[in-house]
């Protein structure tokens, strides 16, 4: 739909390719800076407003570009791994039990000890642990969720705690303008907007649901090998003598 309303050309617009923010990302820096137009968003969305339809406006118009742009960034090759590579180095569990969970998950449960488990990295987890966690989340016990952010907590005895910074953060300025001028600011504010699209909307579950799959793998393959060692043991053991 947005293709079809030639929002491509405003996408353009953003100052950075797909592929020049994946390389900016790769190497960590701002290898290929962000151009600027010269005319501000709103301005340049007027000439794509529809009579009817979707784009009726200079917001529903900029809606649309942003989710454009993301989209082409979370495509992109370059992106997609360095984000892969966060996710195996940073990504974190966190548990919350559901109503049901809080009444069943007892001191005699397997997942007691997980019950509320928060910020635990992923290469943490030993054995059968997190295939455990799945069956009680297909349970309707808990709720599991991964993430490469730290989950933050209000400390009432210091409520104004400057919370850990997030990924976004630290990845926003690498399509990001360093000019002050009312301008700038508002094309940053649209690049801002689609690199979180991008991480919140599409990548950030993707990675999630690969790195889910991948500990449930090694907790099942743990606990063949342990039923393969077990039947080992059972067959490599003698008759007992009459």
């Amino acid at each position: 739909i947005c293709q079809e309303a030639g929002l491509g050309s405003l996408a353009s617009k953003f100052g950075l390719t797909a592929e020049q923010f994946g390389e900016n990302l790769r190497d960590n820096y701002q290898r290929h800076e962000t151009e600027q137009h010269p005319t501000e968003p709103e301005e340049a969305a007027q000439e794509f407003i529809q009579p009817s339809g979707y784009f009726t406006s200079v917001r529903s118009i900029l809606q649309g570009a942003c989710h454009m742009v993301a989209l082409h960034i979370a495509c992109d090759p370059l992106v997609r791994q360095a984000l892969r590579q966060v996710f195996s180095t940073r990504a974190m569990v966190n548990v919350t039990p559901s109503k049901k969970g809080k009444k069943v998950i007892d001191e005699s449960h397997p997942c007691f000890p997980s019950k509320y488990l928060k910020n635990k990295p992923v290469r943490e987890f030993k054995g059968d642990d997190f295939l455990k966690l799945v069956q009680a989340e297909k349970d309707g016990l808990l709720n599991i969720k991964i993430s490469i952010d730290m989950e933050m907590y209000i400390d009432k005895r210091n409520p104004s705690a400057v919370p850990a910074s997030t990924y976004f953060e630290e990845i926003r300025m690498l399509f990001y303008r360093d000019e002050f001028s009312m301008l700038v600011e508002k094309w940053n504010a649209q690049r801002a907007q689609a690199v979180a699209h991008a991480l919140m909307k599409v990548l950030y579950p993707q990675m999630e649901k690969e790195i889910k799959s991948k500990l449930l793998q090694e907790a099942k393959e743990y606990v063949i090998e342990s039923c393969v060692l077990q039947f080992r043991k059972w067959l490599e053991t003698g008759p007992y003598p009459v």
